[in-house]
């Protein structure tokens, strides 16, 4: 969840993301009699975006972030944080490529366990750990040789620890948002393509709704 004030011209209001597009279109109406497609960022929560502060951004950019870090469990999100605390991305389109690569950075919070260390290095670094695999991993011994490399950066959530043999791998361009893993209230997704761009349409079922009504009756559906 992201919370920040918006500031067009002399007006502002506060908002809260993730949103559909409707109830984003409705709240930008409402504030500023119009749905600006940039505004100057305030006040932004999480702190670790105050990067955003004083920025003239695009809502749908910031839109689209808030929904990845939704998706994140706890541990992902602190990951994620450590990450931006190492690569200082300076902008939205950053910090949602960053959001796409967080299994390059393994983050240890309890150098204690080793073998949880282990696992999630290995799972970072593996991308899944295929059961037949699973009982010759010597997790408790990754842990410790990566306790040990001296790697390791400190950081405000933890041990970070980034792999170098793990690809970056920049999805977002800017032209089309890559595709994310939908909301438990969407019900449908569209993929649309033109060119060489592909572009995601996630319907929560009110709004699947109002784009099946139009149609209602109509024959050769």
């Amino acid at each position: 969840m992201v919370t920040l004030k918006i500031w067009h011209g002399p007006m502002r209001t506060t908002l809260t993301f993730p949103l559909c597009e409707t109830e984003l279109q409705t709240a930008l109406v409402k504030a500023f009699r119009t749905a600006p497609f940039k505004v100057t960022a305030d006040n932004v929560f999480p702190e670790a975006l105050a990067l955003l502060n004083g920025k003239e951004i695009d809502l749908d950019k910031l839109n689209f972030l808030a929904k990845n870090l939704d998706r994140f469990t706890p541990y992902e999100q602190d990951q994620f944080w450590a990450a931006m605390q190492i690569e200082q991305p300076s902008d939205l389109k950053a910090l949602i490529n960053l959001a796409f690569n967080i299994e390059r950075y393994t983050l240890v919070q309890n150098v204690i366990d080793l073998a949880a260390v282990g696992r999630k290095y290995l799972l970072n670094k593996m991308g899944a750990l295929p059961t037949s695999e699973v009982d010759n991993l010597n997790f408790e011994q990754a842990g410790r040789d990566l306790l040990t490399s001296g790697d390791g950066t400190p950081t405000t959530y933890g041990l970070l620890f980034t792999s170098g043999d793990v690809p970056y791998h920049e999805v977002y361009y800017v032209a089309t948002f890559p595709y994310c893993e939908p909301r438990r209230d969407v019900v449908a997704v569209a993929q649309m393509e033109y060119g060489s761009e592909t572009e995601y349409l996630y319907l929560p079922e009110g709004e699947l709704d109002e784009h099946l009504e139009p149609h209602q009756g109509m024959g050769g559906m």
